[in-house]
């Protein structure tokens, strides 16, 4: 991914059934008490551009369409992508379009309930924090998986906060989940989310002759 501010549009090719277009953008390091805001935050946003690009979606131009943050030590990295049906689309053009959307997301009239999209701002945040605690409850089943698992989460949380000995971490964790106000995501989305931080890639399917679906040890969709 180019560094952030840049202009530069960089093309990976990869095990990707259809071309997508993704934006990616560096956020606060992760696994502090701020966390619970950054995972809602992207929670958020993939509803907002997802709502902004449906008239693509109704015409089948675009498929899958989301954002989502990762936690990270350093930095959280939100990432949000859209998949391009439509061979003719120009991915810069969507790319464009998604940015377009994320204005909703500071519109003072939305937080304060008096603008026509404020009902849907607070249902997608309400959305976006109910999504966060089914993500909560989910680990506690899994000890540790690939980006997620109880270990992910109470480690690092109790290395950088103060959850060493606390036997209520995850029920904490969803207590501020539900705390989180919706002026505090506009915040974050003002700060974080304009388009002169994001940095764009275009991600592209590999070529017929490249792709490797018969060997076991092939990782590419519909493998054998």
């Amino acid at each position: 991914v180019p560094p952030l501010g840049t202009k530069e549009v960089v093309t990976r090719q990869g095990p990707f059934e259809k071309k997508m277009v993704a934006i990616g953008w560096s956020l606060p390091g992760g696994f502090r008490n701020e966390s619970w805001n950054l995972n809602v935050l992207g929670n958020v946003a993939s509803g907002v551009v997802s709502s902004g690009l449906q008239p693509l979606r109704d015409q089948k131009k675009i498929g899958d369409v989301g954002c989502f943050s990762q936690l990270e030590v350093i930095n959280t990295t939100m990432v949000c992508y859209a998949e391009m049906l439509d061979g003719d689309l120009d991915p810069i053009q969507i790319r464009d379009e998604m940015l377009d959307q994320f204005s909703e997301m500071w519109n003072p009239e939305n937080i304060m309930g008096t603008g026509m999209n404020a009902q849907f701002f607070t249902q997608t945040k309400q959305r976006g924090t109910l999504e966060a605690l089914a993500g909560t409850l989910l680990e506690l089943d899994l000890f540790a998986q690939v980006f997620g698992g109880r270990a992910e989460t109470l480690v690092p949380h109790a290395h950088y906060n103060d959850y060493e000995h606390s036997g209520t971490a995850f029920s904490d964790s969803m207590n501020s989940f539900m705390a989180i106000e919706p002026n505090t995501i506009s915040k974050l989305a003002y700060a974080y989310l304009k388009r002169d931080r994001a940095a764009t890639v275009i991600l592209a399917p590999l070529p017929e002759d490249e792709i490797d679906v018969g060997s076991e040890k092939s990782s590419y969709s519909g493998s054998t």
